[in-house]
């Protein structure tokens, strides 16, 4: 066995710790980067929410001719939601809403889901150096738990 000393990364992840105050941060920047230069989306307007209100994806969007469906098979759709998937498994917990909404649509894309999945970029251009940070809690009560949810189903026009 052989000492590598302390992780600094790991699965495309960046760990730094912070002994002094107790907290490990966990970001995914260089992935996020080099993502976002693969779907050339480096120099796009960030956004501030990662899919607006106004995005109401149906599958009555999806290609309704061959053309349109040859048009479609061009874009990098499932390539895109793959990298936005590891993204969310290691430390986006923002957005499996959005991305599981545009993966429906996996085998039949239309181009208002692309234009989602564009949207999702630019909001993760915007927050590309935000990750998460675990720290010691200083009291003895661990029963702490916070959750936030934002999730609309009742505005999905399948159901």
């Amino acid at each position: 066995m052989k000492d590598l000393r302390e992780v600094k990364k790991i699965l495309q992840m960046e760990i730094s710790r912070h002994r002094s105050t107790c907290n490990l941060w966990l970001s995914q920047e260089n992935y996020i980067l080099k993502m976002l230069e693969r779907f050339n989306m480096t120099e796009v307007r960030s956004v501030s929410t990662s899919l607006a209100g106004h995005f109401r994806l149906s599958s009555s969007q999806c290609p309704n001719s061959q053309e349109e469906e040859n048009e479609m098979s061009q874009v990098p759709f499932a390539s895109a939601v793959r990298s936005l998937m590891y993204v969310i498994v290691c430390t986006r917990l923002d957005l499996p809403y959005t991305v599981g909404l545009v993966s429906q649509f996996m085998l039949n894309l239309g181009k208002q889901c692309w234009e989602a999945v564009k949207l999702v970029l630019r909001y993760l251009r915007g927050i590309v150096g935000l990750g998460l940070v675990f720290q010691r809690l200083k009291t003895e009560n661990f029963k702490v738990l916070q959750v936030y949810v934002d999730a609309d189903y009742g505005g999905d026009l399948d159901q």
